[in-house]
């Protein structure tokens, strides 16, 4: 754990939590939530979900990974465990299996697993998939619908190489296949579900260094259970699944915590006309900006938030003379306290759908 300072200027401080529901078909719903201000309130902290629920559907799974099949992965390691001298036999087109390994692979800053992704040929290993390629063979490795392998694309074992050569070059592309088509998630267990949907919560900060017991991850590790205990025995299959959704709260206090102004400059122009006009204008000029507020827009990005998301909304309840007090707001060098958004992802089986959108409060 870590407490994140690089979005945290002067006195501002700020928070994500996440929330995690998965929905059966009577109704009944399962929840697990990690929220870093229940352990840190002064400093908070930032919890995210590092998963696609879209690659959660078998048929976008194999879709996605059949439109990448042309991206070349080098591997790696290929000084350990007499990999050199394997690659020397192996040829271009030749196909690898994929076997995950106990070790732990970085995939982004923030986003590592707590295993290692091998490649096999029927001679054994000739290195491991970089983090990279987890963003999607992370779907594949521990559930029965797909089935995933490499296909060498090109190699250059270290006896064609130059005398200070001191590993060969493979590289290799993912290819996948659909082993069931009726089965709509790629999951059929319900407790492998679960468990990945926990295993994708992830979070960066620190205990305080007082003295004092933490708490936190021994807390965390125990929700975690008690959630996949839960799902597990009150969900016989997938099948039984309606829907499952992220929540992500995003907090921030402090007198710098409104990000608005920065990064929604056409907002600040309808802020602008509202405040320099009167009258038939001004009362124009309030509509039209109402009238923005109300509609989505994937350009509003704050400097932590709505990242990956082209379904960016605004939460607005204020009557005419909140508008005008916003307007003001957004057009000063006056902060608000505080500043709130959302997160949401659904996956609706049976529509066989994900509905996203981020969602900035302005009230």
């Amino acid at each position: 754990m870590k407490v994140r300072t690089d979005f945290v200027t002067n006195s501002s401080s700020s928070n994500f939590s996440v929330l995690i529901t998965v929905e059966d078909n009577n109704g009944r719903t399962f929840s697990f939530k990690e929220n870093p201000y229940d352990y840190y309130p002064d400093f908070g902290g930032d919890c995210r979900f590092n998963a696609d629920l879209k690659m959660l559907l078998t048929d976008d799974l194999v879709k996605a990974i059949k439109a990448s099949h042309k991206v070349k992965y080098d591997l790696e390691g290929l000084d350990k465990e007499g990999r050199n001298e394997r690659i020397e036999n192996v040829k271009v087109g030749d196909a690898a299996e994929l076997v995950k390994i106990p070790g732990v692979t970085q995939i982004r800053w923030m986003d590592e697993v707590d295993y290692v992704v091998d490649v096999r040929t029927k001679e054994g290993s000739i290195g491991v998939l970089p983090g990279t390629a987890l963003d999607l063979v992370k779907y594949v490795l521990d559930n029965d619908a797909i089935d995933a392998k490499t296909i060498v694309s090109s190699v250059k074992p270290l006896s064609k190489k130059g005398k200070r050569a001191k590993n060969a070059s493979i590289s290799v592309t993912i290819d996948a296949e659909n082993k069931n088509p009726a089965q709509a998630l790629i999951f059929k267990d319900v407790s492998g579900l679960a468990k990945f949907l926990m295993d994708s919560v992830s979070d960066d900060y620190e205990p305080w260094d007082d003295g004092e017991p933490d708490t936190h991850e021994q807390d965390t590790r125990e929700q975690k259970e008690t959630f996949i205990n839960e799902v597990s025995s009150n969900i016989a299959s997938t099948d039984d699944i309606a829907k499952i959704s992220i929540h992500r709260e995003y907090n921030a206090w402090g007198d710098h915590a409104d990000l608005v102004p920065d990064n929604d400059e056409e907002l600040c122009e309808y802020a602008r006309k509202v405040i320099s006009t009167s009258g038939d204008e001004r009362k124009k000029a309030i509509e039209d900006m109402q009238a923005y507020i109300r509609q989505s827009s994937p350009n509003r990005k704050g400097e932590v938030f709505g990242h990956g998301y082209h379904d960016i909304r605004y939460a607005w309840k204020g009557d005419e003379t909140a508008l005008l007090a916003l307007a003001e707001r957004l057009c000063s060098y006056r902060c608000a306290e505080t500043y709130d958004g959302r997160e949401h992802d659904e996956l609706d089986l049976k529509a066989k759908a994900v509905n996203s959108y981020a969602e900035f409060d302005l009230n």
